[in-house]
């Protein structure tokens, strides 16, 4: 081909090459701008200011949206008059100032029913919930307290049944859970004392075994008997020498109660044998709690002093089923948590 012809030859105009230099330059602007990077100083940027009507300098603002909620945004710029656009991105608000000024107010009202409308169309997609990035932290947040709640009550319920198995298979694990739960609670003592068996032939009521709770495999004609009481006197007191004792009457005479009639050490005043066995008993079975303050007077949890001992194939005479309530009456409560 000659050489004046080559150069004749014209390539074909790329008919983009104009929108593609003209998006290139907006993004590079775009870039090239300043941006604010909290919400003050964008409303300080954007608010109307009375002695000017110049457009901000500052156009752009990216706000971290973990402090504030979409919601806030838009309240706090149409509360001061500032209209913009706004992106939501993973981690931050995109703001671009439209204007500000008289009806602001309104136009950002109804960007965010906008921008949650986008939201739920988006967390539909992922979680199946029509949702807003608000509600759905609400919703996760919900469920992961239930999640918990259910996780702590299996978790109770297994411990629960591990204390009943244990309980059953050793009675005798209920002493120490009894100063455990009476700490906890801050009930009032519970004193043990023994009887003769004398006692099982006399007419006074006997509390367990009895006659909604039967004699177990443990009792026997040698089980020892024992009455259980409760009291917010020191026990020595109780036993002979508060205003009602087990000793003396009002009159200054002897008791007829069960205890000064069938107590198996039958040793005279001052009751020194006495007084060492009861805290020896109520140390051993019992529970004794003679200094801290507001205690708290309990029948279930004298009764159930009696019926731990009544699980050890001993025989228990002092709390009375009339001192229950009527709701407690029927029992129902013992062998159940707290009282297993």
């Amino acid at each position: 081909m000659p050489r004046d012809r080559r150069r004749n030859v014209r390539l074909p105009k790329n008919r983009d090459s104009k929108n593609v230099s003209k998006d290139f330059s907006w993004n590079k602007s775009q870039s090239n701008q300043k941006m604010l990077h909290t919400l003050d100083e964008a409303i300080e940027e954007w608010a109307p200011k009375n002695w000017t009507n110049e457009p901000p300098n500052i156009r752009l603002a990216r706000i971290n949206n973990s402090d504030i909620s979409i919601e806030s945004l838009i309240n706090r710029f149409a509360n001061r008059l500032i209209h913009c656009s706004i992106r939501v991105d993973e981690s931050f608000f995109q703001c671009s100032f439209v204007g500000n000024g008289e009806g602001s107010d309104t136009r950002m009202a109804a960007e965010i029913e906008v921008i949650r409308n986008q939201e739920r169309t988006k967390n539909h997609l992922v979680t199946g919930f029509f949702e807003t990035n608000q509600e759905q932290k609400h919703r996760v947040r919900e469920e992961e307290i239930e999640a918990e709640k259910e996780r702590e009550r299996l978790e109770f319920e297994a411990k629960v049944s591990e204390m009943r198995t244990d309980f059953y298979s050793n009675p005798n694990l209920r002493f120490d859970y009894i100063k455990q739960l009476g700490d906890k609670n801050n009930y009032q003592t519970s004193y043990v004392i023994e009887l003769n068996k004398s006692v099982i032939l006399s007419g006074f009521q006997r509390t367990y075994p009895s006659k909604e709770f039967a004699e177990n495999e443990l009792h026997s004609v040698d089980s020892r008997c024992f009455y259980v009481g409760m009291t917010w006197h020191k026990m020595e007191e109780r036993f002979h020498t508060a205003g009602a004792n087990h000793m003396w009457n009002k009159y200054g005479g002897q008791k007829a109660g069960v205890v000064r009639k069938h107590r198996l050490i039958t040793d005279s005043e001052p009751f020194l044998n006495s007084i060492e066995s009861l805290h020896e008993l109520t140390s051993k079975y019992g529970y004794q709690n003679e200094q801290r303050q507001n205690r708290i007077k309990s029948d279930k949890f004298e009764h159930y002093v009696a019926y731990a001992l009544y699980m050890c194939g001993f025989r228990t005479w002092g709390p009375k089923f009339s001192d229950l309530s009527a709701n407690l009456s029927d029992m129902a409560w013992l062998g159940e948590y707290p009282f297993l």
